[in-house]
């Protein structure tokens, strides 16, 4: 078997099928991707015998695919994935030498893998169930986007109907320490959803005692991939030249702040001064791969990773100083387990932790403008106070134009619209802000620390159509919002 790819191009499909894969899955084969070459084109296939996802490369542009021979065989999908990474070049050569050895080749490197033998993957029946519907995917994504928006308004409806508000139907019915969440898994010390409500709750009666358009929502997110999908943080400390520790950690910090938090996890529990640390930046370069900063993972997984790291320096240091290890690391990894969905055991834990969230919208009795958004959210231990409250400013306005301003086309995924005619909310039409930071430790990972980052966008909207509701009993049922001062 022999081909060349375009490098990212193949990086970002083994990246798609590997999704699928578990570490836990009880068959050996079904950690590794199948790769199947034909002469037309190449089947990627990932699976954990549950969930099962194919990706057929045909030549085109974009791949510069060009296959010399026919073949297949099964990679270790984590080792495929950071040796297709690590490559040089724009275009990759992938040769199989005998039954299983493989050779992943750049301009400048190459990498030998062990395989597996294609004949050791189960077979997988791909074909199209009886029962079936298509469905646009940017509509999908639109439903997918919206979910908390319709069952939020629905909830705010529900109270209604038996007489009761928005914030009790919410107080009566919030998950608590303890109990059951809907996918079976049990909620740990850390959730936080009633704090929330709580902090909320003067702010919410004033505001009706006052006879001011109100509106309430709540939500909750997961933190870490999940679902049985491989979820990796790693973390390297370095001694360096300057007798400092060097923190070195491939994630991505893309506004949340997660350079700072990884410099005070370290500060705290190395027992070191600020001067101490140096953050290296995430150069995968010289950094262990992390794992994309998505699904509001980086600060609890790398965060554990960073933790453990420096259990190893604290103990190193009990001997020697930081003078005396230059030139050592210390390298942290933490896998978040978790459950795949559909598993057949008591209470499966889909996520290693939640985060809540309840967030409200008091409008201007004259103006039907936003007058005030509150919005309070449960982050395990907040490490860095102020920069949860800049996430929670930040994602509030974020979900202002989304709920009020915004119009995204797309085609088939991509934008048609040009970047001055989204919509996007302007600074002088922003409200006061009041952020809270609900600080409820009781995970026992990352110091206690959940993190911040997509669940700040989510309740913001569902809040707003429930204050217009207030303020002109119309129920408003898509975004942005219509009959608004901000949408005629």
């Amino acid at each position: 078997m022999n081909f060349t790819i375009n490098k990212r191009f193949f990086y970002d499909r083994l990246s798609i099928v590997s999704r699928a894969i578990s570490v836990f899955s009880p068959l050996p084969a079904f950690s590794g991707i199948k790769i199947d070459v034909s002469a037309t084109d190449i089947v990627l296939t990932g699976s954990d015998s549950d969930i099962s996802i194919l990706s057929t490369i045909t030549p085109s542009e974009d791949n510069a695919l060009t296959i010399n021979d026919v073949g297949s065989i099964v990679i270790e999908a984590k080792y495929i994935l950071e040796v297709v990474r690590k490559i040089e070049g724009d275009i990759i050569e992938f040769e199989v030498l005998d039954d299983t050895q493989t050779r992943i080749s750049g301009d400048r490197s190459q990498f030998k893998i062990n395989g597996m033998k294609s004949t050791d993957y189960p077979a997988i029946d791909f074909s199209r169930p009886k029962d079936t519907f298509e469905i646009e995917a940017d509509t999908l994504k639109e439903i997918i986007t919206q979910t908390c928006f319709a069952t939020e308004t629905l909830l705010n409806e529900m109270a209604d109907l038996v007489g009761i508000s928005p914030w009790e139907i919410r107080y009566r019915n919030a998950i608590r320490p303890g109990e059951v969440l809907p996918n079976g898994q049990i909620v740990g010390p850390e959730t936080g959803l009633v704090e929330t409500l709580e902090a909320i709750k003067p702010y919410y009666d004033k505001a009706v005692k006052n006879g001011e358009p109100v509106g309430l929502a709540c939500a909750m997110k997961n933190a870490g991939v999940g679902v049985g999908l491989p979820d990796y943080g790693r973390c390297k400390l370095v001694i360096g030249d300057d007798g400092k520790v060097h923190i070195r950690a491939g994630a991505s910090c893309i506004g949340q702040g997660l350079g700072t938090v990884l410099v005070q996890l370290v500060v705290t529990n190395a027992k070191l001064t600020r001067d101490q640390v140096v953050y290296d930046g995430n150069s995968t370069f010289i950094t262990p791969d992390s794992g994309d900063t998505s699904g509001s993972r980086q600060t609890l997984v790398t965060g554990e990773a960073c933790r453990r790291a420096c259990l190893l320096l604290r103990d190193a240091m009990e001997y020697l100083s930081l003078s005396d290890l230059k030139g050592q690391e210390f390298y942290g990894e933490y896998y978040a387990k978790t459950n795949p969905l559909g598993a057949d055991v008591p209470n499966p834990v889909s996520h290693v932790a939640y985060g809540y969230a309840t967030q409200m919208c008091i409008l201007d009795k004259e103006t039907g403008k936003i007058k005030k958004m509150v919005a309070a959210h449960d982050v395990g231990k907040a490490i860095n106070p102020l920069s949860c409250e800049g996430q929670i400013e930040g994602g509030v306005v974020m979900s202002m134009g989304y709920a009020l301003t915004e119009q995204y086309p797309l085609d088939h995924g991509k934008p048609t619209a040009k970047y001055g005619t989204l919509g996007l909310f302007r600074s002088h039409q922003i409200p006061e802000i009041k952020a809270i930071v609900i600080d409820k430790p009781g995970l026992n990972l990352a110091n206690g620390a959940i993190g911040i980052g997509e669940i700040t966008s989510i309740p913001t909207a569902p809040a707003i159509a429930q204050a217009y509701y207030r303020y002109d009993g119309e129920r408003r049922r898509s975004l942005p919002l219509d009959h608004t001062p901000y949408k005629k």
